[in-house]
């Protein structure tokens, strides 16, 4: 948000949140949760995840589909898009 906030004050635009350009959700309360080794395993399979959490095929896919969203619906524009 940070970022965008600078781009947006600088050329007067509008800021627009979208949800599905959110953080991954891990399924843990605290990142001292995440199991050992959790970098190497997501790294080795993109579909692993922690309980009720996102993979990070889950999270591309989000994301994915809601930039294409985004890009469709301001054909011929220019527009900035951040995000982690």
């Amino acid at each position: 948000m940070q970022t965008a906030k600078y781009i947006a004050q600088k050329n007067n635009l509008e800021i627009n949140v979208f949800d599905e350009l959110g953080e991954r959700k891990l399924g843990i309360d605290d990142l001292s949760e995440l199991p050992l080794n959790f970098e190497r395993k997501q790294f080795l399979d993109e579909n692993y995840k922690i309980n009720n959490g996102e993979s990070q095929k889950e999270v591309r896919n989000r994301m994915h589909k809601v930039t294409m969203k985004i890009l469709e619906s301001n054909k011929n524009k220019r527009i900035l898009i951040v995000s982690h």
